[in-house]
């Protein structure tokens, strides 16, 4: 939306750089120089990337829904990794996902039941989720927001560099774990996914923004 081009931009250069083999980009109606841009890259770039530009601005939801029904429908796709255009995957994280994805063994039918999510260094309580093996870290308390709840607003002001240093001084440092929700960018699956639990519902707003 808006015009994000420099920042899309990178984050192309990236994924192709991690050996991303097609890259579908959903342009939530982004403005006139953007549009005329994104139109250059995917000329450019014709067999790699397909633009996909709306007429709306159909938010979060319905700008991914759009993009992952062709991703599902295309017959040359099997993996699919999310990332917004403020988003920009590390050096090797693409190779990382796959090597953890190809050694989990203990999870049926994992195709249509597990997806990875790619760690930023900026969300420590996914970390913090992992190390103290509890998923359900990352919803935070009932009524709190963004984990954020008015019984712990002082803890949060005065013991928020303790917080982050006891996870980060953790000698039980696990490389990975479950939490019980994410959000889009970063997430990487197989497309049978989407058979078991269906596309975004764009009915629904945001909450768990990255």
């Amino acid at each position: 939306y808006g015009n994000r081009f420099s920042f899309i931009e990178k984050v192309i250069k990236a994924c192709f750089s991690e050996g991303v083999g097609k890259i579908i980009i959903v342009d939530n109606k982004s403005d006139d120089e953007s549009r005329m841009n994104l139109n250059k890259l995917a000329k450019n770039r014709k067999n790699k990337v397909q633009l996909i530009q709306l007429n709306e601005n159909k938010g979060s939801a319905g700008g991914y829904k759009v993009g992952l029904r062709i991703a599902h429908n295309d017959p040359s796709c099997e993996y699919i990794w999310l990332w917004d255009d403020d988003n920009l995957p590390a050096k090797n994280s693409l190779l990382k996902l796959k090597d953890f994805w190809n050694k989990i063994n203990d999870i049926e039918n994992k195709e249509q039941k597990a997806a990875l999510l790619s760690y930023r260094k900026d969300r420590g309580i996914y970390k913090q989720a992992v190390i103290q093996s509890d998923p359900s870290i990352v919803l935070g308390k009932k009524n709190s927001f963004y984990g954020v709840h008015i019984g712990k607003i002082f803890d949060i002001f005065f013991n928020k560099f303790k917080h982050f240093k006891k996870i980060k001084d953790n000698k039980d440092d696990k490389k990975s774990g479950e939490i019980y929700v994410a959000p889009y960018g970063g997430i990487f699956f197989h497309k049978s996914l989407l058979n078991n639990i269906g596309y975004p519902d764009e009915d629904l707003y945001l909450y768990y923004d990255d």
